[in-house]
Protein backbone atom coordinates (compact mmCIF):
# COMPACT_ATOMS: atom_id res chain seq x y z
CA UNK A 1 0.00 0.00 0.00
CA UNK A 2 1.24 3.37 -1.03
CA UNK A 3 0.23 6.64 -0.38
CA UNK A 4 2.00 9.64 -2.04
CA UNK A 5 0.79 13.37 -1.77
CA UNK A 6 2.66 16.58 -2.74
CA UNK A 7 2.76 20.32 -3.79
CA UNK A 8 5.21 21.77 -6.09
CA UNK A 9 5.33 25.38 -6.25
CA UNK A 10 7.69 27.15 -9.08
CA UNK A 11 7.23 30.72 -10.15
CA UNK A 12 9.64 32.97 -12.52
CA UNK A 13 10.03 36.53 -13.33
CA UNK A 14 12.98 39.03 -15.27
CA UNK A 15 14.28 41.62 -13.51
CA UNK A 16 16.08 43.80 -15.68
CA UNK A 17 19.02 41.79 -17.43
CA UNK A 18 17.95 38.21 -14.92
CA UNK A 19 16.05 35.93 -14.96
CA UNK A 20 15.27 34.81 -11.53
CA UNK A 21 13.49 31.39 -10.85
CA UNK A 22 12.74 29.63 -7.39
CA UNK A 23 9.97 27.23 -6.28
CA UNK A 24 10.36 24.09 -4.18
CA UNK A 25 8.47 20.64 -2.98
CA UNK A 26 6.93 19.18 -0.03
CA UNK A 27 6.47 15.74 -0.69
CA UNK A 28 4.81 12.76 1.63
CA UNK A 29 5.15 8.87 1.13
CA UNK A 30 3.60 6.61 3.31
CA UNK A 31 3.77 2.95 3.10
CA UNK A 32 2.52 -0.27 4.11
CA UNK A 33 5.19 -3.09 3.66
CA UNK A 34 3.73 -7.42 4.26
CA UNK A 35 4.34 -10.12 3.10
CA UNK A 36 2.30 -13.25 3.41
CA UNK A 37 3.43 -16.53 3.98
CA UNK A 38 0.34 -18.09 1.76
CA UNK A 39 2.07 -22.32 2.40
CA UNK A 40 5.46 -24.26 2.45
CA UNK A 41 6.21 -27.79 3.21
CA UNK A 42 8.94 -27.11 6.29
CA UNK A 43 7.55 -24.69 8.53
CA UNK A 44 7.58 -24.48 12.25
CA UNK A 45 4.51 -25.90 12.72
CA UNK A 46 3.05 -22.84 14.78
CA UNK A 47 3.11 -21.43 11.42
CA UNK A 48 -0.11 -21.60 9.74
CA UNK A 49 -1.05 -20.80 5.90
CA UNK A 50 -1.78 -17.43 5.33
CA UNK A 51 1.04 -16.01 7.70
CA UNK A 52 2.70 -12.59 7.54
CA UNK A 53 5.97 -13.08 7.64
CA UNK A 54 6.75 -9.35 7.68
CA UNK A 55 4.84 -6.38 8.26
CA UNK A 56 6.07 -2.23 8.96
CA UNK A 57 5.06 1.00 7.62
CA UNK A 58 7.68 3.65 6.12
CA UNK A 59 7.79 6.78 5.90
CA UNK A 60 9.65 9.20 3.38
CA UNK A 61 9.57 13.24 3.80
CA UNK A 62 10.87 15.71 1.39
CA UNK A 63 10.79 19.58 1.42
CA UNK A 64 13.24 21.35 -0.68
CA UNK A 65 13.80 24.64 -2.47
CA UNK A 66 16.05 26.28 -5.46
CA UNK A 67 16.51 29.66 -6.54
CA UNK A 68 18.14 30.20 -10.34
CA UNK A 69 19.79 33.30 -11.97
CA UNK A 70 20.24 33.35 -15.57
CA UNK A 71 21.94 36.94 -16.08
CA UNK A 72 22.22 38.40 -19.70
CA UNK A 73 25.38 39.79 -19.00
CA UNK A 74 25.65 41.01 -22.56
CA UNK A 75 24.54 39.92 -25.60
CA UNK A 76 26.50 37.22 -26.43
CA UNK A 77 27.18 36.61 -22.73
CA UNK A 78 25.45 34.76 -19.93
CA UNK A 79 26.41 33.55 -16.89
CA UNK A 80 23.61 31.16 -14.60
CA UNK A 81 23.50 30.31 -10.66
CA UNK A 82 21.33 28.18 -8.45
CA UNK A 83 21.06 26.54 -5.30
CA UNK A 84 18.78 24.20 -4.04
CA UNK A 85 18.55 22.87 -0.65
CA UNK A 86 17.01 19.77 0.30
CA UNK A 87 15.78 18.07 3.37
CA UNK A 88 14.77 14.33 3.58
CA UNK A 89 13.70 12.07 6.49
CA UNK A 90 12.86 8.34 6.22
CA UNK A 91 10.86 6.85 8.76
CA UNK A 92 10.30 3.21 10.00
CA UNK A 93 7.50 2.08 12.63
CA UNK A 94 4.67 -0.36 13.57
CA UNK A 95 7.34 -3.41 13.32
CA UNK A 96 5.06 -6.20 13.43
CA UNK A 97 7.65 -8.61 13.54
CA UNK A 98 10.93 -6.94 15.03
CA UNK A 99 9.23 -4.12 16.84
CA UNK A 100 11.89 -1.76 14.88
CA UNK A 101 11.09 1.91 14.87
CA UNK A 102 13.90 4.75 13.34
CA UNK A 103 13.64 7.91 11.66
CA UNK A 104 17.15 9.29 9.50
CA UNK A 105 17.39 13.04 8.30
CA UNK A 106 19.30 14.14 5.91
CA UNK A 107 19.93 18.15 4.58
CA UNK A 108 21.76 18.70 1.31
CA UNK A 109 23.03 21.96 -0.14
CA UNK A 110 23.40 21.33 -4.30
CA UNK A 111 25.08 24.64 -5.74
CA UNK A 112 25.47 24.61 -9.74
CA UNK A 113 26.85 28.03 -12.01
CA UNK A 114 27.33 28.14 -15.78
CA UNK A 115 28.80 30.41 -17.96
CA UNK A 116 28.06 30.68 -21.79
CA UNK A 117 29.35 32.74 -24.87
CA UNK A 118 28.56 33.25 -28.12
CA UNK A 119 31.53 33.63 -30.01
CA UNK A 120 29.83 34.51 -33.53
CA UNK A 121 25.88 33.89 -34.89
CA UNK A 122 25.40 31.18 -34.50
CA UNK A 123 27.98 29.29 -32.74
CA UNK A 124 27.96 29.67 -28.74
CA UNK A 125 30.33 27.39 -26.29
CA UNK A 126 29.28 27.26 -22.45
CA UNK A 127 30.29 25.50 -19.67
CA UNK A 128 29.20 24.33 -16.00
CA UNK A 129 29.47 22.78 -12.82
CA UNK A 130 27.08 21.34 -10.78
CA UNK A 131 27.01 19.54 -7.36
CA UNK A 132 24.50 16.95 -6.90
CA UNK A 133 23.46 14.56 -3.46
CA UNK A 134 21.27 11.39 -3.16
CA UNK A 135 20.45 9.80 0.03
CA UNK A 136 20.52 6.11 0.20
CA UNK A 137 17.49 4.47 -0.20
CA UNK A 138 15.44 3.39 2.65
CA UNK A 139 16.04 -0.48 1.36
CA UNK A 140 19.79 0.54 1.99
CA UNK A 141 18.83 1.44 5.90
CA UNK A 142 16.14 -1.25 6.64
CA UNK A 143 15.36 -4.26 5.05
CA UNK A 144 12.42 -6.01 7.00
CA UNK A 145 11.21 -8.60 4.44
CA UNK A 146 14.59 -10.84 5.05
CA UNK A 147 14.59 -13.49 8.29
CA UNK A 148 16.55 -10.84 9.90
CA UNK A 149 16.04 -7.43 8.88
CA UNK A 150 19.37 -5.78 6.79
CA UNK A 151 20.00 -2.80 9.27
CA UNK A 152 23.47 -1.15 8.41
CA UNK A 153 23.91 1.17 11.42
CA UNK A 154 27.29 -0.07 13.87
CA UNK A 155 24.52 -0.38 16.62
CA UNK A 156 21.05 -1.80 15.01
CA UNK A 157 19.44 -1.37 18.70
CA UNK A 158 19.77 1.93 19.07
CA UNK A 159 20.76 3.16 15.42
CA UNK A 160 23.69 5.05 15.60
CA UNK A 161 26.62 4.97 13.16
CA UNK A 162 25.10 4.96 9.87
CA UNK A 163 27.14 2.67 7.67
CA UNK A 164 26.30 3.93 4.35
CA UNK A 165 26.43 7.25 2.92
CA UNK A 166 24.66 9.57 0.60
CA UNK A 167 26.11 9.56 -3.16
CA UNK A 168 27.86 12.86 -4.10
CA UNK A 169 28.66 13.73 -7.54
CA UNK A 170 30.29 16.59 -8.93
CA UNK A 171 29.87 17.41 -12.77
CA UNK A 172 32.15 19.88 -14.58
CA UNK A 173 31.11 20.16 -18.60
CA UNK A 174 32.39 22.35 -21.55
CA UNK A 175 30.28 22.25 -24.76
CA UNK A 176 29.46 23.98 -28.21
CA UNK A 177 26.66 24.63 -30.05
CA UNK A 178 26.03 25.66 -34.09
CA UNK A 179 22.55 26.37 -34.10
CA UNK A 180 20.77 27.24 -37.48
CA UNK A 181 17.02 27.54 -37.97
CA UNK A 182 16.94 24.15 -39.83
CA UNK A 183 20.00 22.56 -38.48
CA UNK A 184 21.41 22.01 -34.96
CA UNK A 185 24.79 20.39 -34.11
CA UNK A 186 25.59 20.11 -30.64
CA UNK A 187 28.58 18.64 -28.43
CA UNK A 188 29.66 18.29 -24.64
CA UNK A 189 32.39 16.62 -22.61
CA UNK A 190 32.19 16.21 -19.48
CA UNK A 191 33.83 14.69 -16.03
CA UNK A 192 31.94 13.28 -12.98
CA UNK A 193 32.96 12.09 -10.03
Amino acid sequence: NNHQSGFQPRFSWTLGAHHLAFGGQVVSHRSRRWGELIWAAALPQETGPNHTWYDYQGRKLIVNGFLRDSWSVSDRFTATASLQLASIEYRILHDQRFNTEFSESYLFTMPSAGLSYQLFDPFRVWGSYSYVVREPRLKDHYWGETGYPVIRYDDPETFDGLQIDPERLHDIELGADWVRSNLALRANVYWME
